[in-house]
């Protein structure tokens, strides 16, 4: 691991402690699930939108 993606690592935990924003694997999956999700519709919705438009 370099130590620029150790130091960001570091920064996210520090942000996770601070805020008290610790949950379980679990939930962490669940939310990257949603978000990967939205952003997989965002994309849907911008190629019909592309395909429209042509």
């Amino acid at each position: 691991m370099t130590t620029q993606s150790q130091s960001q690592q570091d920064r996210v935990a520090a942000f996770i402690d601070r805020h008290d924003l610790e949950t379980p694997p679990a939930f962490r999956l669940l939310d990257l699930t949603s978000e990967v999700g939205e952003l997989g519709r965002e994309d849907d919705n911008l190629s019909w939108q592309l395909e429209v438009d042509n």
